[in-house]
């Protein structure tokens, strides 16, 4: 988590690295799997808040959502080549 934080640009539109809830999950063949939310002010206890993050044990249970523009970035990064892949704030709906 440390080393992707300290390389990420996030894309263009996305808020402070702050200002999301960090989720992080091994993938296959050496790669992390991230998500970044934005989360309402009041999230149910079992999210994080803004600033928080997490390693989850099972990259099944990052978070889903399939809009919501740059409130919510999804990407992988390879630990072999120390490079980010698909780092892209959402769609609209």
């Amino acid at each position: 988590m440390n080393q992707i934080e300290k390389a990420i640009v996030l894309p263009s539109g996305a808020k402070p690295i702050d200002n999301y809830a960090r989720y992080y999950a091994a993938g296959s063949a050496n790669k992390v799997m991230v998500v970044y939310v934005i989360p309402p002010d009041e999230p149910p206890p079992y999210e994080l808040r803004k600033g928080q993050r997490t390693w989850l044990t099972d990259y099944r249970m990052l978070p889903s959502i399939n809009d919501g523009g740059c409130s919510v970035i999804e990407f992988s990064f390879d630990l072999q080549s120390s490079r980010f892949e698909h780092l892209l704030c959402n769609g609209e709906a």
